[in-house]
């Protein structure tokens, strides 16, 4: 049977250090970062980004190319070569290039999965002194969905999954999520028993 209290881990925090708490028994599984939006709407991503999420990464430590979309729960997901999500927008892609959809179609399921493939920005990385800067797309800023110079922004990365939300936005979920907490830790013992 898993050991749910070993993916809990322990709640005493040992560091802080740039906004970040680490505690003692997942130290690199999952973490969330505070980081200001600077000039020219640079993002600084932390150090350890890649020790974290490692799918962004190459063997060489240097930033994959990687598609952002919008995230489940607002801001960007970024995906490593279009993620899980890129053979679904090829298919539809080929499909539409041979069939273009129709004016009565509006309302189709597929027609909605195109729209939520249009909103796609490909990511800028740079790496300055041996840390990842993410430049912010234009169009999610315009569209409020990541933040701007100066506000701040959340960077949460776990596994495959690595998200940048305006920090408001982050926060506002993860306070829905506190007021649900034990439903939430038995819901998530479940779905972990059951992998």
């Amino acid at each position: 049977m898993f050991d749910f209290s070993k993916v809990i881990g322990s709640t005493k925090p040992v560091a802080r250090s740039q906004g970040t708490i680490d505690y003692d028994d997942h130290p690199r599984i999952f973490k969330a970062w505070v980081r200001q939006v600077t000039d020219k709407n640079r993002l600084r991503l932390p150090e350890d980004l890649g020790t974290v999420a490692a799918t962004i990464v190459d063997a060489t430590g240097n930033p994959k190319a990687c598609i952002a979309m919008i995230g489940p729960f607002g801001g960007l997901q970024l995906t490593p070569d279009g993620g899980r999500e890129a053979e679904g927008r090829n298919l539809l892609a080929q499909y539409l290039a041979q069939r273009p959809a129709g004016a009565d179609e509006v309302t189709k399921t597929w027609v909605d999965l195109a729209r939520y493939y249009s909103l796609a920005w490909n990511i800028q990385w740079s790496v300055e002194e041996g840390r990842f800067t993410l430049t912010m797309p234009e169009e999610p800023r315009k569209l409020g969905i990541v933040p701007s110079e100066p506000d701040y922004a959340i960077i949460f990365a776990t596994g495959n999954i690595v998200e940048v939300c305006k920090a408001s936005d982050y926060l506002e979920h993860v306070q829905e999520l506190s007021r649900n907490l034990r439903k939430l830790v038995v819901m998530a013992r479940d779905e972990l028993e059951s992998l």
